[in-house]
């Protein structure tokens, strides 16, 4: 009877890659704050090169629910705002995708109206200063998620977490977006053709 041989040694798979790992929490100086409102508004509609009839659906787009001074906040106008974006992108993508199944469209739908990349155009334009709020805790989380794409300018994070960034999005940015898009909305008798055309102009998602 032949001898069995001894079992080969088993090759080790490598590891998988380490992602890295969310920056932890830093003393930042908290986002500035524009106080005077009328400013506050004239930079939004600079920003949008549109003009509101009623500068009221604008300040209360600019209000978060923890400014407690009797003002509305965003809340009602970020559900208007987030349907009416996601019909108009629905809208976009089903004209100039016609070969596409629902599965592709819902995707890039998704990839491109996500809470990531409304966070992105909240800062790249500057809007957390314009929002009236009072929670530090908010400044903080907003600021480190501001840094956080900062440092994307400087290092390789193409395998972050969170779309190119350690630290995930805060809703309040995306929540600022879909607020300021439901008031021109509103403002212009709620006329999709017409958001969709500032949108497009004005704040690339893609």
């Amino acid at each position: 009877m032949t001898p069995s041989k001894p079992p080969g040694k088993r090759r080790r798979s490598a590891p998988p890659p380490r992602l890295p790992s969310p920056a932890p929490p830093v003393a930042l100086s908290p986002p500035g704050f524009v106080a005077d409102r009328a400013e506050a508004a004239a930079r939004v509609e600079r920003l949008l090169r549109y003009q509101f009839c009623d500068r009221a659906l604008l300040e209360e787009a600019l209000t978060h629910q923890s400014f407690s001074d009797g003002a509305l906040s965003y809340q009602r106008l970020e559900f208007v705002g987030d349907a009416a974006l996601g019909l108009a992108f629905s809208n976009f993508l089903y004209l100039t995708n016609p070969t596409l199944g629902p599965g592709a469209l819902s995707t890039l739908r998704a990839a491109n109206i996500s809470t990531e990349k409304l966070a992105r155009v909240a800062v790249r334009h500057d809007l957390y200063p314009l929002l009236r709020r009072k929670c530090p805790r908010l400044d903080l989380l907003v600021g480190q998620f501001i840094e956080s794409v900062k440092q994307e300018l400087m290092h390789d994070l193409a395998t972050a977490p969170y779309g190119g960034s350690v630290v995930k999005a805060p809703k309040v940015l995306a929540d600022i977006v879909e607020a300021i898009a439901a008031a021109v909305y509103v403002d212009c008798k709620f006329d999709l053709e017409k958001l969709w055309k500032i949108r497009k102009r004005r704040w690339p998602c893609t």
